[in-house]
């Protein structure tokens, strides 16, 4: 009965005041959309930094060639480092292969060996993914044993960084105008709509309606002296 009510009350204050309503419902409607339209790209853009972020990884070439055994032991040294997420081995034939199906050249036609060396891919977990943190796994990476270099993409990671500050800067600006804005606006146009009500049910009832209709002007005329008052003492 209560949601009944509701609805009925609302439909009546709309027949009353059709146009006050109708510019309430147009205010929030687009107050809302630019909200909501703010936050789908903010959080696309975040998808597609996180998504460069995911590329970024560090491969470790190793000094000689190891055996099973050994492999699996600077792996495990590897795993140890704070920040890594996982560590694959490529062999010596496998980077061939890789070479070959990236310049299009088989490295042991054209030198008669193999100079590439194994080497591990690693992966970062998230909260290192920044070129800080990067910094610190790539110092503890070059301290491991039989590990020759490291390698990773340093300039990429810099200017994600830079960048990620800018948009976060940018985007808590605009966010924050944007929800202040929103708040000024469709609290004065309830104001606005109510008061608009409140006239317009004071002119359309039998008993009363005089008293309350002046009401209403001595509101508007209340206003317009204020306004003289202001103009005549500048």
């Amino acid at each position: 009965m209560a949601l009944l009510y509701t609805v009925k009350e609302g439909f009546l204050g709309f027949k009353r005041a059709r146009l006050s309503s109708v510019i309430t419902i147009f205010t929030m409607t687009i107050s809302l959309l630019l909200l909501g339209l703010f936050a789908i790209i903010y959080r696309n853009t975040n998808q597609i930094i996180q998504s460069f972020r995911d590329k970024v990884e560090m491969e470790v070439f190793l000094s000689v060639e190891l055996d099973s055994a050994e492999t699996q032991n600077v792996k495990s040294d590897l795993m140890k480092v704070p920040g890594i997420a996982s560590a694959i081995y490529i062999s010596k034939d496998e980077a061939a292969r890789i070479f070959k199906k990236e310049f299009g050249e088989d490295i042991n036609a054209v030198l008669d060996f193999n100079p590439l060396p194994a080497s591990f891919k690693l992966r970062l977990t998230p909260e290192y993914k920044n070129s800080d943190s990067a910094k610190i796994v790539y110092g503890a990476l070059t301290t491991v044993p039989g590990v020759d270099d490291v390698v990773y993409r340093k300039a990429l990671l810099e200017i994600l960084d830079r960048r990620v500050k800018i948009f976060i800067g940018a985007s808590a600006a605009i966010g924050l105008t944007l929800l202040i804005a929103t708040i000024f606006l469709i609290s004065n146009t309830i104001r606005l709509t109510i008061y608009a009500k409140d006239c317009s049910a004071a002119g359309g009832r039998s008993s009363g309606s005089f008293r309350k209709t002046s009401s209403c002007n001595k509101k508007g005329a209340t206003h317009f002296k204020s306004e003289r008052h202001l103009q005549f003492t500048s």
